[in-house]
């Protein structure tokens, strides 16, 4: 308020006149702001330990009950099925009723699927709960991403705490085999599930306290004014309606027209031939690197961490990239990266080899997830939108179609041309697609 009327003083000697000082839509002051990316780097990172921590637990679980690998493979997919036909009410639901809302009910519908899964003894309850794990997780990326963006309006470090945020999902991803493996074999499955049930209450009394301190300081420095400027004098009046008309209206279908939107739609296929080849390593890498080099599962998760930690690493770095550099500039390099890594999996038989690639790999796609968050919101605001709840439903609505077209059409590719035919035809893709992105050359806050 103070820089306000400090910036508007010199201006006092052309006469009388109203200046509207909307509320801000951004929390006041960076320790809120840091606080409420570290609610959702612990949202997210709960959210995606809770995919992958299921990994080493259900599959033996669902044998013992002597389910077979159809059903198994119905229920991992379950989620990502859920999840994309959600993503878009999820979204309204987030533009509607605020971001705040929509994580925190993102994470109670997350802790009820964690109980479903700690308690459930049989396919019908297991494959329940994840199907509603794929609603929780719906409401949490889109509603964290969201609240992220809201609090960051004028594009200042907005790139560099998604960034932040988005490593607590690939450390969730990371960590969450290996924590269920390990609490599944000396404790059992309800224990296993119990401790991201208890990080989820954690973080949901975390919220709750971030969103009451929050309201105290904005009732005490909330811009609830009116500015007299008149020689110099600066009157300060309590309306309760500022800001409400200021604006132009988006629109109460804004929401709908941005899911037609070319730069939009450009983005999220972007991310669907990102995730897609993804899709195609995860479930035939491993089997490849048995086969080829003998390897046991334990060394084949940890050379598979390799691409991870390279994600983990990249993903802040990418966000504060954002902030200084064009992000398709930065979404190119992605995909040239990635184009350059993927034919180094299969061409050479030396492992070494493919530990390097597979870090190109991993680094490629945290220069293209990341960007791509704060990309999302510079159309957003280029389109006069105001809201990031439905551009963030987009970009998951492509990550679970990504998802699941890169491991059905890799797998068919791989059983009938072999695997190195798909990791070639996917860099040949993601090279071909590459200079596309420079038609978001136009999109940025500065513009």
């Amino acid at each position: 308020f103070d820089d306000f009327v400090r910036r508007h003083s010199a201006d006092s000697t052309r006469g009388s006149s109203f200046v509207e000082f909307p509320e801000p839509t951004a929390p006041i002051g960076g320790g809120l702001r840091r606080a409420i990316v570290g609610v959702v780097f612990v949202a997210l990172f709960c959210d995606f330990m809770l995919t992958t921590i299921i990994v080493p637990i259900i599959p033996s679980l669902l044998s013992d009950l002597g389910v077979d690998q159809l059903l198994i493979g119905i229920l991992f997919a379950s989620k990502p099925m859920v999840q994309l036909v959600c993503n878009p009410v999820m979204g309204l639901v987030a533009d509607r009723i605020g971001p705040r809302v929509s994580l925190f009910l993102g994470l109670l519908v997350l802790a009820l699927s964690t109980a479903g899964f700690a308690v459930g003894q049989t396919y019908a309850v297991l494959i329940a709960a994840r199907g509603v794990q794929g609603m929780g997780s719906s409401a949490t990326m889109t509603g964290g991403m969201a609240l992220i963006a809201t609090s960051y309006p004028d594009d200042d470090g907005r790139g560099a705490a998604i960034g932040q945020a988005m490593t607590g999902l690939a450390l969730g991803v990371l960590s969450g085999p290996v924590i269920g493996g390990v609490l599944y074999n000396y404790f059992g499955k309800t224990y296993a599930f119990l401790a991201v049930a208890g990080l989820l209450v954690l973080n949901l009394i975390a919220q709750v306290s971030l969103n009451t301190a929050e309201r105290c300081v904005r009732s005490r420095d909330s811009a609830q004014y009116q500015i007299l400027i008149n020689s110099g004098d600066v009157v300060s009046r309590d309306l309760s309606g500022i800001g409400s008309s200021s604006e132009p209206s988006p629109g109460r279908l804004a929401w709908l027209r941005i899911y037609g939107d070319p730069y939009a739609l450009l983005l999220a296929l972007a991310i669907v031939l990102n995730t897609a080849a993804i899709g195609v390593l995860e479930p035939l890498l491993p089997l490849y690197l048995h086969r080829r080099f003998g390897l046991s599962s334990s060394i084949t998760g940890l050379v598979w961490c390799s691409s991870t930690l390279a994600y983990v690493l990249m993903t802040p770095i990418a966000g504060k990239l954002s902030d200084k550099v064009a992000k398709w500039k930065l979404l190119w390099l992605g995909f040239a990266l990635m184009g350059v890594s993927l034919p180094f999996l299969t061409l050479f038989d030396r492992l070494w080899v493919t530990i390097v690639a597979l870090v190109g790999v991993g680094a490629g796609m945290g220069l293209i997830d990341t960007p791509a968050m704060p990309c999302l919101c510079d159309i957003a605001d280029w389109r006069g939108l105001g809201k990031y709840g439905s551009v963030f439903a987009i970009g998951d609505m492509a990550t679970s179609i990504g998802m699941v077209l890169g491991t059905v059409l890799g797998s068919y590719v791989a059983s009938t041309l072999g695997l190195d035919v798909s990791v070639r035809g996917a860099a040949v893709i993601l090279f071909c697609f590459g200079p596309f992105l420079i038609m978001l050359r136009r999109i940025g806050s500065k513009h």
